[in-house]
C-alpha cells in the first residue's frame, strides 16, 4: 500500500501547478 501522505503531497503540487 502506498503512502497516503505522498498522495496528498502530489495533489497539493498538482493544484499549485495549475
Amino acid at each position: 500500500m502506498f503512502s497516503f501522505g505522498m498522495f496528498i503531497l502530489a495533489l497539493l503540487t498538482y493544484i499549485k501547478k495549475k
